[in-house]
């Protein structure tokens, strides 16, 4: 059963289930409901072997990036990372 106090999407991937909400997004076990992790707002992402390939930001928002995060753990690894400006913010659609 999911518990949510804001706008939550999920997804089901094999073993893992993704939910993905307005601040937040978790990877729980399937099966059992455990919780593997949970991160802050993370934008576009696709399966990619056992993890996802995404989209998000760091330095508040200073930084647009590319990343993989494992589904297991959590460990993200930045592929891609550029400066964003203001008019790029400007233009941001989260979904």
């Amino acid at each position: 059963r999911l518990v949510s106090k804001e706008i939550l999407r999920f997804w089901l991937h094999s073993d893992f289930v993704l939910t993905a909400g307005i601040y937040d997004t978790a990877c729980f076990d399937r099966k059992t409901g455990a919780r593997y992790w949970e991160k802050g707002a993370i934008g576009q992402w696709i399966r990619f072997g056992d993890g996802l390939l995404a989209t998000d930001s760091a330095d508040e928002g200073k930084r647009a990036r590319v990343i993989t995060i494992s589904l297991r753990d959590g460990a993200v690894r930045e592929l891609y990372s550029e400066p964003v400006g203001d008019s790029d913010r400007k233009d941001f659609r989260p979904w």
